[in-house]
């Protein structure tokens, strides 16, 4: 993780998240969303990519949806 990176708004919501969230990356490559994950000690969120955002099983835990575009 270099210096400049863990500033922004993915690591703000990444640190004010619940415990045990799951956080949903804007697409379906990983290694950055859990690499920060790591680096600000947050080891407790489950990082998905966008595709589970359909997934039922999400219903009714704790949710946060990072950079989130919607398609119209």
């Amino acid at each position: 993780m270099s210096a400049e990176r863990g500033t922004g708004r993915t690591t703000r919501q990444m640190l004010t998240a619940a415990r045990g969230s799951i956080f949903v990356w804007c697409n379906d490559v990983l290694h950055y969303p859990r690499e920060l994950a790591r680096f600000l000690g947050r080891e407790d969120l489950t990082i998905v990519g966008a595709s589970s955002i359909r997934d039922s099983s999400l219903r009714g835990t704790c949710v946060v949806v990072d950079h989130w575009i919607s398609e119209r």
